[in-house]
């Protein structure tokens, strides 16, 4: 697995977080918050609990990532298509991780050019 001295720190700005998979191999996410991922021609809003430091990668697919929690090792694999789980993993004897993992809610980013059909 990528070890996080090798990852970009992803920087929050006043438009968001952000990054794009398809250009860096992974991020760094401190303290949480609303990402904005892209990969393999698709993009997703990713809300990570605030409070953790997250790593993120490109999970299996072109089109998905995989969200890393650094203190522990647990990780989730979403698609960036539809906001699918494809995979998890908590760590034995941790109770906290899977309703984090749950709690993760997606959207497809905003776009001005939405149809209203």
């Amino acid at each position: 697995m990528t070890s996080t001295s090798q990852c970009t720190e992803i920087e929050a700005s006043t438009s968001g977080a952000s990054i794009d998979l398809d250009s860096t191999a992974c991020g760094v996410l401190n303290d949480g918050g609303v990402l904005l991922v892209s990969a393999g021609g698709q993009s997703r809003n990713i809300s990570l609990a605030a409070g953790r430091d997250w790593l993120v990668a490109r999970g299996s697919s072109a089109a998905s990532a995989t969200f890393i929690d650094v203190a522990t090792g647990g990780h989730i694999t979403l698609s960036l298509e539809d906001g699918s789980e494809l995979s998890r993993h908590i760590p034995e004897g941790n109770t906290e991780l899977s309703a984090l993992f749950d709690a993760m809610r997606t959207a497809p980013p905003s776009s001005e050019s939405d149809e209203d059909g």
